[in-house]
Formats: structure tokens, C-alpha cells, sequence
């Protein structure tokens, strides 16, 4: 499946004197599902507040409530805010999905907002790990997905089988990603590791993943 966070629904009010955000300055608001694995959906539209004029101080908290909801594979969301009349998202908070954040302006310099998209028809590939013992072979494909400017949520993912008493192969404990990329359906490459159980949010772009200059990665 594929998840956008939005801002739809979200209610905003202000306080003042509780605070350090500036009269009159423009605050822009993005917002990301975030999985267990730490990866987030795509990021929502930019939701612009103005703080409004009051004791002219710079003494000013905005509060957002009834922050995003999503799918059970979700029960966070990250809040990205750019500076004072600024433009580049720097994270703030990851929060429980539909709760409400003060945002008092305590928080600054955090990282940027990742707002890459995928563009193309996917696959998967995935495969069993155990340290120092031989990969698996690959699964059978996974997919095929078409995405437009979108990420990739992989939910229900096989997990490792136990190896009998009488031992036979290795206790697997990871599971290795693997995905083609939009100009070759026929080449795999490492995407990511998770732990067995786990949902996954695929954000990595073709160039991330088949540079096989950059250390870790890997073609299946």
C-alpha cells in the first residue's frame, strides 16, 4: 500500500506568552507517518500559519491538534516546521497519530524534511539472514507496484522459519529488501534490513540504491 500524510482536519490556535515564536511571521507545517522501522510515508502539502499580532512580543506558542490518523501500520507522526518566514522543513517532534503538539519554538535545527518520492513500476526480492552463515536465495518477485510520486509500505512480510532441533540451516533474524529500479525490471538491489515482524517504508531512490561505489550496497 501507499500512505500520504495530510493536514486535513488539523485544528490550530495560538498562545500567547507561553512561548517564543514572532508576531506576524509565517510558519509552514509538513507532516510524515513514521513505520517501526523509522522510515516515514510521504510528507503532506505545507500547512502555513500566521502568528497573529498581540503584545508585539515574540512570546507566541501555536498548538496543533487532531494531527494525522493512519492505517494501524502507523502510530506515529513526525512534525516538520520551517523557521520564521523560511522555507527549508526541520524537524520537530515524532508524536502519536491524532494527538496534539505545542509548538512553543524550543525546538530548532532539527533534520531536514527527506521529501524524495519514487517514480516507476517495482518489485521486491527478499531474503533470510543470520550473522556469518550464508544468505538465502532470493523469494519469488513481490509486486509488481506502479508509483507516481509516491512510497512503497510493505506490510506482511514472510518471516524466517525455525530450524528444527536436528539444526539443518541457521536461526535466521533478518530479512533483506531487495528492489529492481525503474530503468532495469531485472536487476535487484539491496534496499534495506529489518528484523523479522517488522512493516517496511521504502523511500530510497534508484541512484541510492544501485551505486555499488557506496559501501553496504549490494546486488541481490
Amino acid at each position: 500500500p501507499i500512505y500520504t500524510a495530510t493536514t486535513s482536519g488539523i485544528t490550530v490556535s495560538h498562545n500567547q506568552g507561553s512561548g517564543t515564536l514572532v508576531e506576524g511571521a509565517v510558519y509552514q507545517y509538513r507532516f510524515a507517518f513514521v513505520d517501526a522501522a523509522g522510515q516515514e510515508s510521504v510528507p503532506s502539502a505545507a500547512l502555513s500559519v500566521t502568528v497573529p499580532t498581540g503584545n508585539g512580543l515574540p512570546d507566541n506558542e501555536i498548538q496543533l491538534a487532531n494531527l494525522p490518523t493512519a492505517p494501524g501500520q502507523y502510530s506515529q507522526v513526525r512534525i516538520y516546521r520551517t523557521d520564521a518566514n523560511g522555507s527549508e522543513f526541520f524537524q520537530l517532534a515524532t508524536v502519536a497519530t491524532g494527538s496534539t503538539y505545542d509548538d512553543d519554538g524550543s525546538v530548532v535545527g532539527g533534520p531536514t524534511l527527506d521529501d524524495g518520492v519514487l517514480n516507476g513500476n517495482y518489485s521486491y526480492m527478499l531474503t533470510y539472514q543470520h550473522a556469518g552463515d550464508p544468505e538465502t536465495k532470493p523469494s519469488i518477485l513481490v509486486g509488481p507496484q506502479n508509483i507516481v510520486d509516491g512510497r512503497i509500505h510493505l506490510t506482511n512480510l514472510p518471516t524466517p522459519p525455525v530450524p528444527p532441533a536436528t539444526g539443518g540451516f541457521p536461526a535466521y533474524d533478518t530479512i533483506r529488501i531487495y528492489r529492481n529500479t525503474a530503468t532495469d525490471q531485472n536487476s535487484f538491489y539491496l534496499v534495506d534490513s529489518i528484523s523479522p515482524g517488522q512493516d517496511y517504508t521504502d523511500s530510497k531512490t534508484d541512484a541510492e540504491i544501485s551505486n555499488l561505489a557506496i559501501v553496504g550496497n549490494q546486488q541481490v
